[in-house]
């Protein structure tokens, strides 16, 4: 297992989850959306965000599209609900982090995005209270 990379995103660049990745809580309080992968089409360019809130029953409340020609690989949120979406190609080994703004949808560009280059898959990636992003 390689040790995780940490990232941390600079002050001029605008810093606004794996499939079933539910986010648990955010200041002691419990989240209210949860975020996961869409299985179809094949691959993975769509993540899909469901209000956790008991009287919505779990409905789909959005759906953001990753730019062509990106995969989705790995989801994490900050405190701030921002997403962060660790995407590859699909026509070689070039990995990105894609910083979304909270509840994106559409085809919303990324405020930020953190080049990863060309390495091995990211198997997981999370965002640290500090404002920190590692990924392994």
């Amino acid at each position: 297992m390689r040790s995780p990379a940490r990232l941390r995103l600079s002050p001029t660049q605008s810093a606004e989850k794996s499939p079933a990745q539910v986010s648990g809580r955010v200041h002691g309080r419990p989240a209210t959306v949860a975020y996961a992968f869409s299985i179809e089409p094949v691959p993975a360019r769509q993540i899909n965000e469901y209000s956790t809130v008991p009287a919505d029953n779990g409905s789909l409340v959005g759906r953001l599209t990753l730019p062509t020609p990106y995969d989705a690989l790995q989801i994490a949120t900050d405190l701030s609900g921002r997403i962060y979406v660790a995407a590859c190609t699909n026509t070689g080994p070039v990995e990105v982090v894609f910083v979304f703004s909270p509840h994106s949808t559409g085809t919303d560009a990324p405020t930020s995005t953190i080049e990863m280059g060309a390495c091995d898959l990211i198997d997981a990636i999370a965002v640290d209270p500090g404002g920190s992003v590692p990924v392994c």
